[in-house]
C-alpha cells in the first residue's frame, strides 16, 4: 500500500492481533466486505470464563448462530431483542436494568471463531492463526512476517491494515512505536471474581422478581447471569459496604495464588492449596459474600468446588494515540489501529472497557466506508472519537454508568421503541440522543429524581451573551478590532462548551484556551471547524500532530536561535505523524516575562524566528500571527509606587517589532493582544490603526475576564461597555440556632456573640466549595463578607470551614433551615463576586476556577 489509501488491490488483507471479543467482532464486521480477508493472531485458548456486558447495538448485529449460544433461553432473547413498549418501565435503562446482553468471554470467542470458520460466506476468507510467543517482548514486525510466511507469504507485501485489540501486546507494540503518551495504569482497588453455573434459577428476572442491582453494588457485589448455554453466573466483588474491610485485608499470598493464568491452576471456593493465613481470610470473605447475596435472593451453590475464584485488580489507563502509519518494508506503509484494551481500560462495573471496544469497531468500519479507505481521514476521525472517549469516560467516578450519554450508547442505541401515540422510533445513531432524552424524561420521573442540592452554581447565559455582544461592538468602534474569546480553565469554571456556544452565537469566530486537552475537548464537542481555536501552553514535539490533526493553533516564543522552529522542522521529518496543517503564532514577550526573556522582544530575534518558520513547507506549516500579553493595568515597583508608563512601554516595544518586520517585507496576517483591558481600558487598536490600514493586518484582542463580567469597573475606560455579573452561588441553610453573649463561633473563637446574643445560620458550603478561606469574616456589616438570605444581606462570622460557614442573623430572625443563601449573584441587592474577591485578596477568576466540578451548574437566562 502506497500513499494514504488502505489497500486498493482487489483483495484487502487485514491482520488482527488478539482474538478476544473485540478481535472476533472486528473480524466479523470486516468480512462483510466481499473482497476482505482476515487473519487473527491469538495466543490464548477459549478458556476465559468472565461474563461481560456488551452494547445492545452490537449484540443485535451478531450472527443468529452466536446469539442462540450466548442467550440460550428463548424468553431472555425475546426480552432483549424484541421491540419494546415505551410505557414498560422495566425497559428504560436505570440502575438495576434487567435486560442487558451479557456474554461469556471464552464461549463468545469459541462460537464466533467456529461460525467464521464454517460459514460458507466467510470460511475461505477467514484465518485463525494460533501463536505461541511472549506477547510483551516480541518484535511485532518480524514475528508477524514470520508467522505469515509459513502459509500466507503472498500477503506480506499486500497488507491493508493491522488492528491491535490485545492490551498485553499493546504495551510492547506501543513501546516499539514510541506511542506511550497517556495515563499510566491507575489501581482502583482489589477485585475478586466468583463464577459458577446454575441451570435452574438464574435468569434476568430471578423468577419475575427484578434483582436490586443498585443495592448489591452499594455493598460490593456486581451480579451477572449470562443466560448462555453454559448458564454462567458471575459475582464480581470489590471494596464497598460490608466487603470494604474484608477486601482491603486480602493477603498477598492469596492474590498470587488466585491470579488468572489458566484453567489448570484455577482456585475454587474450598481454598485448596492455600496457606492457613489465606484460608482464614477466605472464610471471612465467604461469610461476607454469602451474607450479601442471601439478602437479595441469590443462593450460591452448596458445593463450593463448583465456584471458581480468581483475583483481578481494578485499574484505569489509556493511551492518547490510537492510529499510526508505519513503514512495513521498503516504501510500503501500513496503518495500525488500537482498539479495546490496547487503547485504554476503565473499571466501573458497567461493561465499559469491552463495550467501547465494540463501539469503536462499528465506528471504524463506518469511517472506512465513508472515507473510501483513506487512512489520513480515517485516522483523524478515529482519533477525534477517542479524544471524546477520554474526556467523557475516563477520570470519572463510580456514577459514570448513570450518565444519560453512557446509557444511550450502551443500552438504547440500535433499539426500536413503540410509544403510546403509535409513534415508533428506531434509535440508530448519536444524532437521536436528544430525542431519546426528551421521550424518556416525559415518561419516567426516575430519570432526574434527586434530593435538593445543598450547593448550586447558576450561570446567567443572557448576561454572558450580552457582555460578549457589547465587547464585540466596542472592538468594532476601535479600528474594527475583533475578539478572541478566552475560555480556558473550563470557561473560567462555568463550562467551556456552554460559554463557547454563547460566544459563537454572539459572533466570535476565534477561541483560546490554556491547554491542549481543553482544546481537544472543545473541538470534539462539536465546535465548528470554521471557528479558530488556539492554546497558550508551549507544545512538546510529540503534541504537534495532535494540534495539526484537530485544527488547533499554537503560540511559540521568539528567540535568536529560533529553537521552537527547529522543533517543528524535526517534527516534519517524522513519517509517523498525523498529517494536517499547523498554524503557528509567534509570541513577543514585551514585559510579562512568561514567554521569554529580553531577547524575545528584540526585533531581529523575532525576525529570525519568523524567517526560519517561513522556510518550512507552507502546505504543512503556516505563520498565522503575532501576539503579546500585557503584564498589568497599574504596574507598581517593589515599594508599591505606581509605574504609570509600563503599559505604554509594552506597546512601544511591540510597535518597534512590527515596524522592523514590515521594513523587512514580512507580512503579518494578524496581531492579537491580551488581556482584555488592553481594549476595555486602553483602546489599544486605535494606537495601531496606521499599521492595520497601511499593511492590511487584522487586529484582535484576547478577552477573558470581561466576557464573564469579572473586570473591576474602576479599571474600565469611561466609554467602554458596562459588564454584567454572570454567576450566582447558592448554598442551603442547614441549621439555625441561638448563641449567648460572649460565646465563640467557629474555629479559633475569633468572633464572639455580642451583648444581646445572636442567631446563627450554618450554610452548606465553605472553602471546599470554592469560597476563599482568606475572606474577611469579622462580622462587620460594612467591611466584611456578606451573603443574601430572603433578599436581605447578613455578615459571615468566624473562620470559614471546609464545608460550612456561619452567618450572623441578628438578635431576631425569620430565617429557617432550607432557606437559600446567595454568596454572590448578579441582582442589585446581592453581594457580587468581585466584592468577595477584593475582600479575599484575590481576583474573581481565581475564585471561580476553584469551585469544584461536582457542584451542579444550572444555566438560566435573566
Amino acid at each position: 500500500m502506497n500513499g494514504t489509501k488502505m489497500g486498493t488491490d482487489f483483495m484487502r488483507n487485514y491482520i488482527i492481533m488478539g482474538g478476544g471479543p473485540i478481535g472476533c467482532y472486528l473480524a466479523y464486521t470486516l468480512l462483510s466486505q466481499k473482497n476482505a480477508r482476515v487473519f487473527i493472531l491469538e495466543g490464548r485458548t477459549f478458556e476465559r470464563p468472565q461474563v461481560i456486558r456488551i452494547p445492545f447495538c452490537v449484540a443485535k448485529n451478531l450472527p443468529e448462530y452466536v446469539k442462540n449460544i450466548m442467550w440460550a433461553d428463548e424468553e431472555t432473547r425475546l426480552r432483549i431483542f424484541n421491540t419494546h413498549q415505551a410505557d414498560d418501565e422495566n425497559f428504560w435503562p436505570k440502575p438495576g436494568y434487567p435486560y442487558w446482553p451479557w456474554i461469556n468471554i471464552g464461549l463468545f470467542q469459541e462460537s464466533m471463531i467456529n461460525f467464521l470458520q464454517n460459514n460458507n460466506e466467510y470460511k475461505n476468507r477467514f484465518f485463525f492463526i494460533p501463536v505461541y510467543f511472549e506477547l510483551e517482548t516480541i518484535n511485532y514486525q518480524s514475528q508477524i512476517k514470520k508467522i505469515l510466511s509459513i502459509n500466507h507469504s503472498e500477503i506480506i507485501e499486500n497488507i491493508t491494515a493491522i488492528y491491535c485489540t490485545c492490551g498485553t501486546y499493546a504495551k510492547s507494540l506501543r513501546s516499539e512505536l514510541n506511542l506511550l503518551d497517556g495515563k499510566i495504569s491507575e489501581p482502583k482497588g482489589h477485585g475478586v471474581y466468583l463464577i459458577y453455573q446454575n441451570k435452574r434459577i438464574e435468569n434476568y428476572l430471578r423468577n419475575s422478581n427484578p434483582i436490586l442491582y443498585t443495592k448489591l453494588g452499594e455493598n460490593g457485589v456486581s451480579y451477572a447471569a449470562s443466560n448462555n448455554c453454559n448458564y454462567d453466573v458471575q459475582l464480581y466483588t470489590y471494596p464497598s459496604g460490608e466487603l470494604s474491610s474484608v477486601l482491603n485485608e486480602i493477603p498477598d499470598e492469596f492474590i498470587q495464588r488466585a491470579k488468572y493464568n489458566s484453567l489448570s491452576n484455577r482456585l475454587n471456593m474450598t481454598g485448596g492449596g492455600l496457606s492457613e493465613n489465606s484460608k482464614k481470610w477466605l472464610e471471612k470473605y465467604k461469610k461476607a459474600v454469602i451474607n450479601q447475596t442471601n439478602k437479595y435472593g441469590i443462593k450460591l451453590p452448596t458445593d463450593l468446588e463448583k465456584i471458581e475464584i480468581f483475583y483481578a485488580s481494578r485499574c484505569e489507563y489509556y493511551w492518547n494515540q490510537t492510529a499510526i502509519k508505519i513503514l512495513w518494508q521498503k516504501e510500503f506503509h501500513v496503518p495500525i489501529f488500537f482498539l479495546g484494551d490496547s487503547a485504554g481500560s476503565t473499571d466501573y462495573k458497567f461493561g465499559l472497557s469491552v463495550g467501547r471496544g465494540f463501539l469503536a469497531v462499528d465506528g471504524l468500519i463506518n469511517s472506512m466506508q465513508e472515507y473510501h479507505y483513506d487512512f489520513d481521514e480515517i485516522a483523524s476521525n478515529y482519533q477525534s472519537y477517542w479524544n471524546k472517549i477520554i474526556s467523557c469516560e475516563f477520570n470519572k467516578g463510580p456514577l459514570l454508568p448513570l450518565e444519560p450519554w453512557i446509557q444511550y450508547q450502551y443500552l438504547i442505541k440500535g433499539r426500536v421503541v413503540e410509544f403510546h401515540n403509535n409513534k415508533r422510533i428506531h434509535y440508530t445513531g448519536n444524532e437521536q440522543y436528544e430525542i431519546y432524552l426528551d421521550e424518556y424524561q416525559n415518561l419516567s420521573t426516575d430519570f432526574s429524581k434527586t434530593s435538593e442540592t445543598s450547593s448550586i452554581l447558576f450561570i446567567n447565559t443572557k448576561a454572558i451573551k450580552k457582555n460578549i455582544e457589547n465587547i464585540i461592538s466596542f472592538g468594532k468602534h476601535c479600528s474594527h478590532s475583533k475578539i478572541i474569546g478566552v475560555i480556558k480553565s473550563n470557561g473560567y469554571g462555568l463550562g467551556s462548551k456552554l460559554v463557547s456556544d454563547l460566544a459563537i452565537e454572539a459572533g466570535i469566530d476565534f477561541l483560546a484556551v490554556a491547554k491542549l486537552q481543553e482544546a481537544i475537548t472543545l473541538r470534539n464537542s462539536g465546535i465548528p471547524s470554521s471557528v479558530r481555536l488556539m492554546t497558550f501552553e508551549a507544545p512538546m514535539i510529540y503534541d504537534l500532530s495532535t494540534y495539526a490533526a484537530n485544527q488547533i493553533e499554537v503560540i511559540l516564543p521568539s528567540s535568536k536561535n529560533a529553537a521552537s522552529i527547529k522543533m517543528i522542522a524535526k517534527w516534519l521529518q517524522n513519517k509517523h505523524r498525523i498529517l494536517g496543517r499547523l498554524k503557528v503564532h509567534i509570541m513577543v514577550d514585551t514585559g510579562l516575562r512568561r514567554d521569554g526573556g529580553y531577547e524575545s522582544n528584540v526585533p531581529d530575534s523575532v525576525m529570525e524566528t519568523i524567517s526560519k518558520l517561513q522556510l518550512l513547507d507552507p502546505h504543512q506549516v503556516e505563520f498565522a500571527g503575532l501576539a503579546t500579553h500585557l503584564a498589568c493595568y497599574r504596574c507598581t515597583d517593589y515599594n508599591g509606587d505606581e509605574i504609570i508608563n509600563f503599559r505604554s512601554l509594552q506597546f512601544h516595544r511591540l510597535k518597534e517589532v512590527i515596524k522592523f518586520l514590515f521594513l523587512e517585507n514580512i507580512h503579518i496576517p494578524l496581531i492579537h493582544i491580551g488581556g482584555g483591558l488592553a481594549l476595555l481600558a486602553e483602546k489599544w487598536p486605535l494606537q495601531f490603526e496606521k499599521f492595520s490600514k497601511e499593511f492590511n493586518v487584522r487586529l484582535y484582542t484576547r478577552v477573558g475576564h470581561g466576557l464573564y463580567g469579572m473586570e473591576l469597573e474602576k479599571d474600565l475606560h469611561f466609554d467602554s461597555p458596562r459588564l454584567r455579573p454572570v454567576v450566582q452561588m447558592d448554598l442551603q441553610v442547614r441549621n439555625v440556632f441561638y448563641v449567648e453573649e460572649g460565646e465563640p463561633v467557629s474555629y479559633g473563637g475569633y468572633w464572639r456573640a455580642p451583648k444581646d446574643g445572636a442567631w446563627i445560620a450554618t450554610l452548606a458550603g465553605g472553602w471546599a466549595e470554592g469560597v476563599p478561606r482568606t475572606a474577611q469574616t469579622l462580622g462587620e456589616w460594612q467591611h466584611g463578607m456578606m451573603v443574601c438570605i430572603n433578599n436581605q444581606q447578613y455578615p459571615i462570622v468566624g473562620k470559614i470551614n471546609m464545608n460550612a460557614m456561619m452567618v450572623h442573623l441578628g438578635s431576631l430572625t425569620k430565617v429557617k433551615p432550607g432557606d437559600r443563601a446567595i454568596i454572590f449573584g448578579w441582582r442589585d441587592h446581592e453581594p457580587k463576586l468581585n466584592d468577595l474577591a477584593q475582600l479575599s485578596g484575590q481576583i474573581a477568576p481565581s475564585i471561580m476556577v476553584n469551585v469544584p466540578s461536582s457542584m451542579p451548574r444550572v444555566a438560566v437566562s435573566e
